[in-house]
Formats: C-alpha cells, sequence, structure tokens
C-alpha cells in the first residue's frame, strides 16, 4: 500500500468514526431505555395484582409498593404513593330507590 493511500484511509476513518461512535451509544441508550420501560411495566403489573387481593388477607400500602419495588430491579424509583383503600361497603349505583 502507497504511504499516500494509507493517510487517505486513516483520514476517511477519522471522518467517519464519530458517526459510527455516537450510532453505538445511541443504541446502547435505547436498549437501555427498552430495558427500563419492560422492568416498570412488569413491576406495575405486580405491585397492581398485589394490591387487587381482598377479603381479610387485604394489602396495605407498604406492601404493594414493596412488590412495586422488589419487582423494579436495574431502576432507581422515586417515592410514590399509593391509594389502596378499602372499597365502599355497598357502592352508591346499587342504591335501592326510596
Amino acid at each position: 500500500m502507497k504511504r499516500r493511500q494509507r493517510g487517505q484511509t486513516l483520514v476517511e476513518m477519522a471522518m467517519i468514526s464519530p458517526f459510527l461512535i455516537m450510532l453505538l451509544l445511541v443504541t446502547i441508550d435505547c436498549g437501555r431505555a427498552a430495558y427500563a420501560y419492560s422492568t416498570l411495566s412488569g413491576a406495575a403489573r405486580d405491585g397492581a395484582r398485589a394490591a387487587i387481593t381482598t377479603g381479610s388477607s387485604r394489602p396495605d400500602n407498604a406492601w404493594v409498593a414493596g412488590a412495586v419495588k422488589q419487582n423494579a430491579y436495574g431502576v432507581q424509583l422515586s417515592s410514590g404513593s399509593c391509594m389502596n383503600d378499602a372499597p365502599p361497603a355497598s357502592p352508591a349505583w346499587r342504591r335501592t330507590p326510596a
């Protein structure tokens, strides 16, 4: 290979390498975003599954939030509230007319 052609190859590589590195970083970042989305979706599903139990074993808010945190591994969560209040004794739409 001639000396002049080696220099041309080096310049071409120097021109294209920032774009290749940026493409690699975008691919990695999109993979991390997909992982976070999938993990949070599964954690929210498991939290909802834990919250819908009824009867004498009805969970409290801390237990539901703990179920979400347990299944959100690898993702940093901020604190939030959980409204897992007991349902009313008789729904308003079932009232009998007076």
